[in-house]
Parts: C-alpha cells; structure tokens; sequence
C-alpha cells in the first residue's frame, strides 16, 4: 500500500467517531446552498434565509463558490440528508489531504522513508484547526486537500519534468478557487518554486490558463446571474465588516504569497529569451 493511500486511510479512521456529530454553524449554510443546486445547479444562491432575524439572499450571504456544496448535493440526491451519510462523504476531504501531503513529503525529500511520509499526512490533519473542522461540513478540508494536492503534483512534475502532472497541479488549483476565493494567491507560489527549480516559467504560464479559464467563466456567470462578480463583492450583507484578526491573516497571506513576485520579475528580466 502507498503511503499516500494509507495515510489518507487512516486519516478518515480517526475522524470516524464523529459521523453523527450535529450539523452547525456554517455548515448549514453550505447544506441550504446544495439543497438549491438540487433544484437549480446553475443558480445555487437563488433562496433567502433568516440570520439575525431578518431575511437575508443567499447571494449577499454567500462569499465562495458552491463546489463543495455540489459535493453535497449529489451525496442528498443518493443518500439523503441524514447526517452521519453527510459526514461520511465529507470525509474524502480530510482523507484526500492526508494523502496528498505524504506525496508532498516524498516529492520534497525523496529519501524520505514510507513512515514519515505516513506521518506527514496524518499529522496535517491531526492539528487541531484541521481536524475539529474536517468533524463538520465546511469547506476548508476540502480547500486544504485541493492546495496541497496543487503543490504536490506540481513538485512532482518539476521533479519528473512532466507536463501531464503540471497541468494536473494547476487544475487543483482552478478546483481550489472554486472552493474558496483566496486560492489566487496558490498561482505566485507555484511560479516561485518552479523558478527555484530552474524550471521554464513559459510552461507554468501556460498551466496557469486553466484556473483562470474557469474563474472567469465563473465570474460571467456571476455577473450573468446576480450582477456581481463574487470575488469583488465589497462585503456580505452578513458579517459586514472584517475584524481585526481576519485583516490581520489576510494581509499576512496575501503578503506571503505576492512576496514572491517582485523577487520573480526581477530575476525574469536579468534572464535571457532563452531561460524563458
């Protein structure tokens, strides 16, 4: 058995306890959100709910796209919404985060042996951010899974010089941005490494065309739809304005992943035709 797959096993062993945990806070959001691809898939915030006594669209509530809640869509149209069926197929999540940081290690540090490569997936997991919300039916297991899977096959396609794997690696990070917004940051990160591996950055340019093919398209639905365009969107109606602490973790994630860019354009115009 492959490392990968064994810690993905193992991750979804030892979130197993939880399958009949209640299904609260965002999650019941996100389940309204599948309800209603059910029965629209193209219009998945067209329903209004009550939050703090009055009605709110789900489009002013909603801040990312609906990909996991399709997720659960297709899971209530097979098995209903019974909660232990819900939280047993939201465990591909966390399971496939696992796995795809085992390939990471290995990818990264080669001789790194089956155990700790194990190791590294589980323990992903098993901080404890990670594992109380991988118990519920949010979206960022999902998130994490799609990101590290990105950054996996990506180190290893620069490893193998494999295109297929490439382009593999940018079509998690499309599948990312569909789970949360903030995946635009992932593109920078992978161009970096590429340039640290000495690698063409025509090839990651060209890979990159694939997320942004489908978050455009998705902006053109929204703009088609509702009339905005979701990542733009000033504010929710809900939850109006930022705290403090969520200003603080988005500046220090956007400022992690740009950090790169100047850095990168910088050593893009020392370089020749050639190295491009």
């Amino acid at each position: 058995m492959s490392p990968a797959l064994l810690a993905g096993l193992l991750a979804a062993a030892s979130l197993a306890p939880f399958l009949n945990k209640a299904i609260s806070g965002d999650s019941i959001f996100y389940l309204r959100v599948a309800r209603q691809m059910l029965v629209s898939p193209l219009r998945p915030f067209d329903f209004t709910l009550v939050v703090d006594h009055a009605a709110r669209s789900g489009w002013a509530v909603a801040n990312n796209p609906p990909l996991v809640s399709g997720w659960y869509a297709l899971l209530m149209a097979v098995g209903g919404e019974r909660e232990w069926w819900l939280h047993l197929g939201a465990l591909v999540f966390p399971a496939l985060a696992a796995a795809g940081m085992a390939r990471l290690a290995r990818a990264l540090w080669p001789e790194v042996s089956r155990g700790w490569a194990v190791a590294a997936g589980l323990l992903l997991v098993w901080t404890p951010g990670v594992f109380v919300n991988s118990t519920d039916l949010l979206y960022d297991a999902a998130f994490l899974a799609a990101w590290v899977w990105a950054t996996a096959l990506h180190a290893e396609a620069l490893v193998e010089g494999s295109r297929a794997k490439r382009l593999a690696a940018y079509g998690c990070v499309a599948a990312a941005g569909m789970i949360k917004s903030v995946a635009i940051l992932l593109p920078p990160i992978l161009w970096f490494h590429a340039w640290l591996r000495h690698r063409s950055l025509r090839e990651e340019l060209f890979g990159t065309l694939i997320p942004l093919a489908v978050w455009l398209a998705w902006a053109g639905q929204n703009l088609a739809i509702y009339g905005q365009v979701q990542l733009l969107k000033a504010r929710a109606e809900v939850g109006a304005s930022l705290r403090l602490h969520k200003e603080v973790s988005l500046l220090c994630a956007l400022g992690g992943a740009t950090v790169f860019l100047p850095a990168l354009l910088a050593a893009a115009a020392r370089r020749s035709k050639a190295g491009w």
